[in-house]
């Protein structure tokens, strides 16, 4: 966080501060960015098959698998992105195989970028109860989809992935550097 000051108004205070997030860099595929017409400009943009790729890895990153991996310290279970994985089911159906094909890819490349390993459904149960206690006790998720639809759009999107061998896939941390 950087705190503005504006010098050249001496008595405004409480200016909002600055907040930069810097990220590792990641990788991306061919479907990841496309085209977004906003009135007069064009803007580069993430797809809906690059963020759904990427809800699916940050809900595995939050999970202790992978903390433990990287030596990472706690922190939340990702259940927001639990939410926003069955609200894209929702306009998604598994029957359009294009779209969670190309979802499935942006998935893998994500994960890759992040050395993150998914072995299947059973990484995304890794303490399921937990993520569903998290999930029903959010206070700033929407009451609109109960966890056990939430979950079923994550077990279905899984199962799909697995029938298609995008998933399982380990990326080892090198320790040779």
């Amino acid at each position: 966080r950087i705190s503005i000051i504006d010098h050249t108004r001496p008595r405004v205070l409480g200016l909002p501060s600055i907040t930069l997030d810097i990220a590792a860099p990641e990788a991306l595929g061919q479907g990841s960015i496309a085209p977004l017409r906003m009135n007069e400009a064009t803007v580069w943009a993430y797809t809906l098959e690059r963020i759904t790729g990427e809800k699916l890895r940050a809900f595995l990153s939050s999970l202790p698998a992978y903390r433990t991996k990287v030596t990472k310290p706690g922190e939340a279970v990702r259940v927001k992105d639990v939410f926003d994985i069955a609200r894209i089911r929702r306009v998604r159906s598994l029957d359009d195989r294009e779209f969670w094909i190309a979802a499935g890819k942006e998935f893998q490349v994500a994960c890759e970028s992040r050395l993150i390993d998914c072995l299947g459904l059973q990484s995304f149960e890794e303490d399921l109860d937990t993520t569903r206690y998290s999930y029903e006790n959010d206070p700033t998720l929407p009451k609109s989809i109960e966890f056990d639809e939430a979950w079923n759009a994550i077990r279905d999107v899984v199962v799909f992935l697995e029938s298609i061998h995008v998933i399982p896939f380990e990326f080892p941390i090198d320790q040779s550097s």
